[in-house]
């Protein structure tokens, strides 16, 4: 097998997807106003703007609306709340997003509770993650998606497949395991205190990697023709970004790695855009 044998290129993948979408749109013969993301920044973080930047122009590139709502660090609790709340009741606001991570002095979790679960765009609030627990879902968390999205557009069975998720997180591996068993995969979530990591790595078809850390996961447990999804996001000190995994020795044993920069991140953000055009339609009672 060749690495050629699937193509992990989010860009390219993403373009797909905001193409799709878009002709999803204009294909509507007399449309009311076009949806409108409302996005939620606390604090004025280099990371954070970039992540903006890009969703905001995904939007426009689809045309969509794209809305930025920036509150100081120091922002209190219920100044948010009540900001939230105002844009559950805004009629013109399609999709909420609130810009993770929030400084330590907020509550993330009550914040994104207060989020109208049919403004959810993201699927994080307790009503979408119960639907997808339960597998009555509609949409998913945005990460999720475009995991599934980049497995699904490369033919990659699930079913049956032994997969290693490695981060528990609300926001990525919890959710993402979930969409996994509904698929029929058999999913072994790994965290900090797991045992025996690398067994469970080599045992895998697929191996999911979000922590953060580009230090733990080795190369020698990779098994060749595992497929290796690198959510990680981490910056070196000369500036290079990397993802979690060693990916150049991991593809030099046969394996199937996304790069990163370039791999799950750009199918995020279009993941982000396709289910604001899933809660446009859910508010609209379009089928």
């Amino acid at each position: 097998m060749s690495v050629s044998q699937y193509n992990f290129d989010g860009r390219q993948l993403a373009e797909h997807l905001l193409a799709a979408t878009t002709r999803e749109w204009r294909a509507l013969s007399s449309p009311p106003a076009s949806p409108h993301l409302a996005i939620v920044q606390v604090g004025d973080h280099d990371a954070s703007n970039v992540y903006i930047r890009r969703k905001i122009r995904a939007c426009e590139k689809v045309g969509f609306r794209a809305s930025r709502h920036v509150f100081a660090t120091d922002v209190s609790q219920v100044t948010l709340l009540d900001h939230v709340q105002s844009l559950n009741d805004d009629p013109d606001v399609t999709g909420i997003l609130i810009q993770l991570p929030l400084p330590p002095s907020l509550n993330t979790s009550e914040l994104i509770k207060q989020i109208d679960s049919g403004k959810d765009v993201d699927g994080m609030t307790p009503t979408r993650l119960g639907a997808l627990v339960t597998g009555s879902f509609h949409l998913l968390p945005c990460t999720t998606a475009a995991i599934l999205a980049l497995l699904s557009l490369n033919q990659i069975e699930l079913c049956g497949k032994s997969i290693c998720m490695i981060g528990a997180s609300a926001l990525v591996g919890k959710p993402t395991a979930l969409a996994l068993i509904h698929h029929h995969a058999t999913v072994t979530i790994c965290h900090s205190e797991t045992r025996d990591l690398a067994a469970c790595i080599r045992d895998a078809d697929i191996v999911i990697v979000a922590i953060g850390n580009p230090n733990v996961i080795q190369a020698e447990w990779i098994q060749p023709e595992t497929i290796v999804i690198d959510v990680g996001i981490n910056r070196c000190a000369d500036g290079k970004i990397i993802g979690d995994v060693p990916a150049r020795a991991i593809v030099d044993k046969g394996a199937f790695v996304t790069p990163v920069p370039g791999g799950v991140g750009p199918l995020t953000v279009a993941s982000l855009v396709r289910n604001l055009w899933l809660l446009y339609r859910e508010q609209q009672e379009m089928d």
